[in-house]
């Protein structure tokens, strides 16, 4: 998975566009269908969320300040 992100102010980070996120994962709806992009965005934004990524990209960007 892949995903852009901005930062906002100094110690902020977010995701530029939410319905961006990259992957060559295909999700599956309750009947065992394909779920489309459009589809899949709601449940890839979720996983990003639960992921601490924000807390990596700041101690990666505070190790470029020092």
């Amino acid at each position: 998975m892949a995903w852009d992100w901005v930062l906002i102010a100094r110690g902020v980070v977010a995701m530029a566009d939410p319905m961006s996120v990259i992957t060559n994962v295909r999700l599956l709806g309750e009947e065992g269908e394909v779920l489309t992009a459009v589809e899949s965005a709601r449940f890839l934004n979720e996983f990003v969320r639960a992921l601490p990524w924000q807390q990596e990209v700041q101690r990666a960007l505070g190790r470029q300040l020092n």
